[in-house]
């Protein structure tokens, strides 16, 4: 696989028909924009025609927990009902007809069940539910339930994100919170087969921007025009 950076290089060659000039037209930061918008679209295509996704198109990450109330009302005193809840927002994941594209597991690699903030109050009643921990979302951060006294520093993810950029800021790499993920040099999370459509419409996407100008130029009235130039 091949890194997001030697992906933006191969698209900036194809747009200035040869090595990218430091007067381009595009950024390397609006290539990368256009490559999720695109990836994220063939990934749903594929998604609900219900076909295997590659593990390439997955990312997997840490995510470190603490110790919080699930909900918080300041204008109410502190709740005595601590649950384990991420330190930082979850990036969005896909969502299809199949449902949610993620995956939550314990550092041993066990996968943690997921339930519903409403499913939760049933849970004491079932025998086999009431003593195993559970995850949800709520307000885009993952919440663990049923972990015994709370005992639990990180949980492992695997997920198709929407935007793949976002867990790189997501770290447990060290004290001064250094990100553990540059997304530059990384392997782009995208399986081999979708690298040219995703390409085709990278490019589309930025021919289309570069005929705006011409577009507005081309429906302005003679008037209009005369002004500009006179400007």
């Amino acid at each position: 696989m091949a890194t997001t950076l030697e992906h933006i290089y191969a698209i900036q060659n194809l747009v200035n028909k040869g090595s990218k000039s430091d007067d381009s037209d595009f950024t390397n930061r609006l290539v990368l924009h256009f490559m999720n918008v695109s990836r994220v679209l063939l990934l749903k295509r594929k998604a609900d025609k219900k076909q295997k996704f590659d593990p390439s198109d997955f990312q997997s990450f840490c995510m470190p927990l603490c110790e919080n109330s699930w909900i918080n009302c300041p204008c109410l005193p502190d709740i005595d009902c601590p649950i384990l809840k991420s330190k930082v927002e979850l990036p969005k994941a896909l969502v299809s007809r199949s449902g949610l594209y993620l995956t939550v597991r314990f550092l041993s690699g066990k996968e943690i069940g997921e339930t519903t903030p409403s499913a939760l109050q049933y849970r004491e009643y079932s025998l086999t539910r009431k003593t195993s921990p559970a995850w949800f979302i709520d307000n885009n951060f993952i919440y663990i339930y049923g972990v015994p006294k709370n005992k639990l520093k990180a949980v492992y993810l695997s997920g198709v994100f929407i935007d793949p950029t976002e867990v790189s800021e997501i770290t447990l790499c060290s004290e001064e919170d250094e990100d553990c993920l540059d997304i530059y040099e990384s392997q782009y999370p995208l399986s081999g087969e979708l690298i040219d459509p995703m390409y085709k419409m990278v490019l589309e996407y930025l021919q289309g921007s570069m005929r705006m100008p011409n577009d507005k130029v081309n429906n302005a009235s003679p008037t209009e025009v005369m002004n500009d130039k006179e400007q």
